[in-house]
């Protein structure tokens, strides 16, 4: 399905199936994607602030330059994900699963990361100024040269 471009300003996508849906530089503020199927969607460059991806299935999604400030990825899979300079600042990802996603140089700040699972995550260059990481198993991740001001763990 592609969808580029589209506007899609407070829909409701609740428990939709959108895999491989090519979603580029969309524009979905206010957006619920609570429950759906993403995986391997293309988000690139999409705009999503205040959406909600709560429980999401995102795994290997393209979601590189997208905007998700202060979106809802609660329990949401963004394992093997792009999410190279992606701006979540203010970001909700309690218990999300990151594992294997690429998250360079991405807006972080404030984020609440609270036992969300970074296995293997590259967050090099990445701005977690002020985020909660809690209850995080950060052995794996690779924090090479990232922010990590006044971050709570």
């Amino acid at each position: 399905m592609k969808l580029e471009g589209a506007l899609l300003l407070n829909a409701d996508l609740t428990q939709g199936w959108l895999d491989f849906a090519t979603l580029a530089r969309c524009s979905m503020d206010e957006a619920t994607f609570d429950g759906a199927s993403l995986t391997d969607v293309d988000m690139t460059k999409s705009v999503a602030d205040q959406a909600s991806f709560a429980g999401a299935r995102l795994a290997r999604a393209k979601l590189a330059q997208v905007r998700f400030t202060s979106a809802v990825l609660t329990g949401a899979d963004l394992g093997s994900t792009n999410l190279e300079g992606a701006d979540l600042t203010n970001a909700r990802l309690e218990d999300a699963i990151l594992s294997l996603a690429i998250c360079r140089n991405a807006k972080l700040g404030g984020a609440d990361l609270t036992g969300a699972t970074l296995h293997q995550t590259d967050l090099a260059g990445a701005d977690l100024t002020g985020a909660r990481l809690e209850r995080v198993d950060r052995s794996t991740a690779n924090f090479e040269g990232a922010k990590l001001d006044a971050v709570n763990r």
